[in-house]
């Protein structure tokens, strides 16, 4: 995981999603709290607790959330019946209707 993270030759890419084929679970590739786990700043349980979903997808259409508008193509990840927005800036949830979304 470190590897992933920290190492020169990965610096500049930025994985969508992890899957841990011994469990079957699928993790979001969330940067700032896979780096948080590496500090010890939280547990790994609190990690795949916080990461752990059913997809990422993007958005077909531009969406309005408050005064922000969300451009079509941005990133959320599926949690149930709902998708969460993967921006450090806004964060926004939003119910998933299937006719919306493409998944990654």
């Amino acid at each position: 995981m470190e590897l992933l993270w920290n190492s020169t030759v990965y610096k500049d890419l930025t994985p969508l999603k992890i899957l841990i084929p011994s469990t079957g679970k699928l993790l979001c590739a969330e940067r700032d709290l896979f780096n948080a786990y590496l500090k010890g700043e939280i547990e790994i349980k609190d990690l795949i607790e916080a990461t752990e979903c059913e997809g990422i997808f993007r958005n077909h259409h531009q969406m309005k959330a408050g005064k922000a508008i969300i451009d079509s193509g941005s990133l959320w990840k599926k949690k149930g019946k709902m998708v969460e927005l993967l921006d450090n800036d806004y964060y926004y949830v939003s119910d998933f209707d299937s006719d919306n979304w493409i998944e990654v």
